[in-house]
């Protein structure tokens, strides 16, 4: 388990630097800037997917974990872990074989965190991520209207990605200082090591 852990923190790391670069690249290059734009959104939700997995394998007794893992919608499962990783399904201690020394979770009050800015615009960039992964086109054989409609749904807004980002470190910054209050571990560092990736 510990290498799985270690593993993931790597990765999500090596994710955020992509979104940095990739907002980065966006100010040097006219032609492929809308590349750059869709990576960086697409990077930033896989790296919130690994940060919360990582979260979760950690803190999380296995078939809970599991069972939030195999949540095919993104929005529905980043949900669930952090409500379960703050207590809203009940307090718990994490069993011997799992937590090696003292690890709990409280119960502890979210506020308006699903209703904040920072929550809806992280749903928006999934939202982007899902347009840009699934991208639809239209069928020749359906009427005209629909077309227009259909054309009209899967229009990407590239240029509120980069505030979309901006937002989404605010959201980090919530969810670890909900977090800090809700799990108790004898590491405290290694929580909060988990959240420094996006404030250098």
């Amino acid at each position: 388990m510990t290498a799985r852990v270690h593993t993931r923190k790597h990765d999500y790391i090596h994710y955020w630097f992509l979104v940095k670069h990739s907002l980065k690249e966006t100010q040097n290059t006219h032609e492929h800037r809308e590349a750059f734009l869709y990576n960086a959104a697409i990077m930033a939700i896989i790296t919130t997917e690994a940060l919360l997995n990582d979260l979760s394998e950690q803190y999380l007794p296995t078939d809970i974990f599991e069972k939030l893992d195999s949540e095919l919608n993104l929005k529905n499962r980043t949900r669930n872990m952090i409500e379960h990783l703050t207590g809203q399904y009940g307090e718990f201690t994490l069993p011997e074989e799992i937590k090696k020394r003292d690890c709990h979770i409280k119960k502890i009050a979210l506020g308006n965190l699903f209703k904040s800015k920072e929550w809806n615009d992280y749903c928006q960039l999934i939202k982007i991520r899902n347009k840009i992964t699934h991208r639809r086109t239209e069928n020749e054989e359906c009427l005209e209207g629909t077309k227009i409609e259909m054309r009209k749904k899967w229009r990407i807004n590239t240029e509120e990605i980069p505030e979309l980002i901006k937002s989404l470190k605010n959201f980090y910054k919530l969810i670890e200082k909900l977090l800090s209050q809700s799990i108790h571990d004898y590491l405290d560092i290694r929580l909060i090591n988990k959240f420094e990736f996006h404030k250098k």
